[in-house]
């Protein structure tokens, strides 16, 4: 599954997106782990609740919700308006 970055966190690893294996079906809370396990520089934000989801271009807080490889999920960081 491709996993889109954003600001801060596409900084901290250098990369646009990255490729998760996922088992299908899946939930977000799955995804964050597998991430967390295989990308040191984003476990502490994603364990500190510091990464927000978009799933298709949704913002997302259920992560319970079911995803699979045909979704479209965007990793970034809290934002602040201005």
């Amino acid at each position: 599954m491709k996993v889109m970055l954003f600001a801060r966190l596409r900084d901290e690893i250098g990369q646009t997106f990255i490729d998760i294996e996922l088992p299908e079906p899946s939930n977000l809370a799955t995804l964050k782990s597998i991430i967390s396990e295989n990308y040191s520089l984003l476990a502490d934000e994603i364990q500190a609740g510091r990464v927000l989801t978009a799933v298709n271009q949704v913002l997302c807080y259920d992560e319970q919700l079911v995803i699979t490889r045909a979704d479209e999920i965007a990793l970034f960081p809290p934002m602040t308006g201005g």
